[in-house]
């Protein structure tokens, strides 16, 4: 009789790459139980969705960047008064003179 042994691995961190595992011994004359399937299926499920989320976020922070960077710049503009700085120059000039 062969040893029925398993290792069980989680994606963490990339798609085709397993990272982590944990050993498993079959109770059942299968490898897998109905209970044990399921665990992997919701495990599958939760790590594809938590890398779609990376993902996601990733993308999403790189698109709004540059879109946060000209955002300031245009709160800057608008807050410069061309003739208020006008006027403070020509008294700072009138004041080293």
């Amino acid at each position: 009789m062969r040893d029925q042994r398993m290792l069980c691995r989680r994606p963490a961190g990339g798609y085709d790459t397993p990272s982590s595992g944990w050993p498993s011994s079959p109770t059942t004359n299968g490898p897998f139980d109905e209970g044990h399937l399921e665990l992997l299926r919701v495990l599958a499920s939760e790590a594809s969705i938590a890398i779609e989320t990376r993902d996601f976020s990733r993308r999403t922070h790189e698109s709004t960047a540059p879109l946060a960077a000209e955002h300031h710049l245009a709160q800057a503009i608008a807050t410069l008064n061309p003739d208020e700085d006008a006027r403070e120059n020509q008294r700072s000039n009138w004041k080293t003179a």
